[in-house]
């Protein structure tokens, strides 16, 4: 057996009803379908294993696309997420002056220029920070086709610091304390 298309007609002959029909091999086809799904699902495997947040921009702030953690972050199915206003989602909007930053960076990558710097995102129901990167793709005309948008959560890392801040303050405290003895 081999997949087959059947193109039908039908067409008046005087008082009668005509009916053709064509079949054509469509395996080839089918083998070109078979295995750009198999490349499209390898490359969503692929980002969905990504431990940061990622996601595929509109030039008009829709989402195109997003990984599995960015999905389970938002709160929201795929379905909901996907087409969904980036710069409006409750991930920047619980902050308008972190919304109107975002805001500023997407507009910076739009206009062809990459962005890297720290934000906070709510996230999994919690404000946590971010390592933020926007980075514009262009088209083979050099205008932005899209914006690639990543987070990386680093909030243990800003917890350390703090922690080692908080030791160093009290180190050096302790330390002026002995040199008042001495």
């Amino acid at each position: 057996t081999f997949p087959l298309e059947l193109s039908l007609g039908s067409g008046g002959v005087g008082d009668g009803i005509t009916f053709t029909g064509i079949l054509r091999d469509i395996t080839e086809r089918k083998r070109w379908e078979d295995e750009r799904e198999r490349h499209r699902q390898e490359l969503q495997e692929y980002v969905d294993g990504m431990s940061t947040l990622s996601a595929k921009i509109g030039v008009d702030g829709r989402i195109l696309m997003a990984n599995a953690i960015a999905q389970l972050a938002s709160g929201l199915a795929m379905d909901q997420l996907i087409g969904a206003d980036f710069l409006a989602g409750a991930w920047w909007s619980f902050d308008p002056a972190v919304q109107q930053r975002v805001r500023d960076a997407f507009e910076h990558a739009v206009a062809g220029h990459p962005t890297q710097y720290e934000e906070q995102l709510f996230a999994f129901g919690n404000v946590i920070d971010i390592s933020f990167s926007l980075v514009p793709v262009r088209r083979p005309d050099g205008a932005v086709a899209y914006v690639i948008a990543e987070a990386r959560d680093i909030s243990v890392l800003r917890r350390t610091q703090e922690a080692l801040a908080q030791r160093t303050r009290q180190l050096e405290e302790t330390n002026q304390e002995l040199e008042s003895f001495s």
